[in-house]
């Protein structure tokens, strides 16, 4: 089973950098065609030469094979077919998937605190398709993401004009000037400015040293960015706290972080939630953390309870640059004078 489960592990990030590679184009600098790359290619190698470095990958685990979602109420066993140990209910719980078992035709998921539930009781999910954007410092124009599904690209810069193709929802654009109130993001090629969410370039906060890491939350924007000192190198589209529960706002550094966590909230009645393994987690301010969010695919929306929500792949990345460092073989690391955490500047 751990060999079948190493495969699958190897398979699914094979999966992930051809997409990575298919989906990442640099900035664009040539005309957009349809089902193509949007500029000259980036080989994966270095896009990863001119990323930061990442104290915390090497020992970092390849963790959270899948997550399932509890469609019905049923129960958690010690075995397949085995001692019912809880009851559980559909409340929007999700759980993460260590193993799977075949036992008398019929497949049996090992969940991350060791029990186990039938397949017939859950849905494995899919995270979403979204990738941040690793700056190589070579970029035309302004960096963007597109966040409208299927958005037309115009083959003029005219509101009316007949759009030529379209791009997915998460490609990540050059704004290469504005014409008539449209985003040239490449020769002969505009887009509607509300189809984006642009990347604001934000003012390193005074407390932040001039070569230090830090981490930007821009909460009108959707927009979560990494600089090192006043230089950008990482951006991706976030979701943030909604009413009643807003992200809070100001100048904090990550004091915590766990590679996996439990997470719960809400009532039965109102927006109730159980989240099992909650990936990539760093806490900035009581409350309130940094995360991957395998459960939904609305980035650019605001819909956490108030933390920054990231994609499993886009937090981990985040996880790995920033400090404090988790020591080798641990899974969580609290902050001190000699292992310090990255500042986190969140605002409007």
């Amino acid at each position: 089973m751990h060999r079948q489960l190493s495969k699958t592990i190897l398979s699914l990030s094979i999966a992930i950098i051809s997409l990575f590679f298919l989906v990442m184009p640099a900035l664009a600098a040539e005309p957009c065609l349809d089902q193509q790359v949007c500029a000259p290619e980036q080989s994966i190698a270095a896009i990863a030469a001119n990323s930061p470095t990442q104290p915390n990958a090497a020992q970092m685990p390849a963790a959270f094979v899948n997550w399932l979602h509890l469609d019905t109420r049923t129960f958690l066993y010690d075995e397949p077919w085995g001692e019912r140990l809880k009851t559980v209910y559909p409340t929007d719980q999700w759980f993460g998937a260590v193993d799977e078992r075949v036992v008398d035709g019929e497949v049996w998921y090992k969940t991350s605190d060791d029990k186990w539930i039938h397949s017939g009781d859950v849905t494995p999910w899919t995270p979403s398709s979204l990738r941040g954007y690793h700056l190589t410092g070579t970029e035309q124009g302004s960096l963007a993401f597109v966040i409208e599904p299927n958005a037309p690209v115009l083959g003029a810069a005219n509101w009316n004009a007949k759009p030529t193709h379209t791009l997915a929802r998460y490609t990540p654009v050059g704004i290469l000037g504005t014409d008539n109130g449209l985003l040239r993001v490449a020769p002969g090629q505009w887009l509607r400015p509300d189809a984006v969410r642009a990347v604001k370039l934000a003012t390193r906060p005074d407390k932040v040293a001039p070569d230090a890491k830090w981490i930007d939350v821009n909460l009108t924007q959707q927009i979560v960015s990494a600089y090192e000192g006043d230089r950008l190198v990482f951006a991706t589209l976030t979701s943030t706290g909604k009413d009643p529960t807003p992200t809070r706002q100001g100048l904090f550094y990550v004091y915590l972080k766990k590679v996996g966590e439990y997470m719960g909230g809400g009532w039965a009645d109102n927006d109730p939630y159980m989240l099992a393994e909650v990936p990539w987690t760093m806490y900035f301010t009581a409350g309130f953390a940094i995360h991957g969010a395998y459960w939904h695919d609305l980035y650019g929306e605001v819909r956490s309870h108030g933390c920054v929500n990231l994609t499993p792949d886009d937090a981990k990345f985040l996880f790995t640059w920033s400090g404090p460092t988790v020591p080798a073989g641990e899974l969580s690391v609290k902050a001190t004078a000699d292992n310090q955490g990255t500042w986190v500047y969140v605002h409007d």
